[in-house]
């Protein structure tokens, strides 16, 4: 009989492409900053896509790097294109506090980013994953 037992966990990963908004470094009063963005992940037809917004909390410390390089690009309004998986995904509702539908109710797609296999910029692949150059050779 063993006394030992070791934790078991579900994952639901969501993989897309979609384009990187609002990279932003998140403090927290009693926690550590870390860094989140929101994916306009692409569904639907390739000639008229439709949007799927998920923020996320960047949970891997490569996706960290890879994101953080692209800071300059999102700055001058640049678009950063990325292949993602998600981890975890869950609606949040909440209340909309300005504009037109203040008061009202909306939900919103969160999730952690654990992974980023591509990186195009304004349609110029700046990484791959496992290529040997990666950003050095096209920045």
């Amino acid at each position: 009989m063993s006394t030992f037992s070791e934790k078991k966990y579900f994952d639901l990963h969501t993989r897309g492409i979609g384009y990187v908004n609002r990279l932003r470094t998140v403090t927290p009063k009693k926690a550590k900053p870390f860094l989140a963005c929101t994916i306009a992940a692409l569904r639907g037809s390739a000639d008229e896509p439709e949007y799927t917004y998920i923020d996320v909390r960047v949970c891997n410390e490569k996706a960290c790097e890879l994101l953080e390089s692209c800071q300059d690009a999102l700055g001058q309004k640049q678009k950063v294109l990325i292949a993602f998986t998600v981890g975890d995904i869950y609606p949040e509702c909440f209340t909309y506090e300005h504009g037109e539908k203040k008061g009202q109710c909306g939900c919103g797609i969160k999730g952690r980013l654990i992974k980023i296999t591509l990186i195009k910029i304004n349609g110029h692949e700046v990484y791959r994953e496992n290529a040997a150059e990666n950003l050095s050779a096209d920045a």
